[in-house]
């Protein structure tokens, strides 16, 4: 992404601004605890599925 200064990103995206800035700390910890299993829980095997 092209350097653009905070006031622009924030004119442009209103609060969205805030994520683009710092970032998203997301994690898969909490549905996994839950009992969802990922078809591919590794980078590898999803892009080699994809790239079949």
């Amino acid at each position: 992404m092209p350097n653009v200064p905070s006031f622009v990103l924030t004119l442009l995206f209103g609060e969205l601004a805030s994520a683009l800035l710092e970032g998203s700390r997301a994690s898969s910890e909490k549905i996994q605890k839950m009992g969802f299993q990922f078809q591919f829980p590794e980078l590898k095997g999803t892009l080699e599925d994809l790239l079949k």
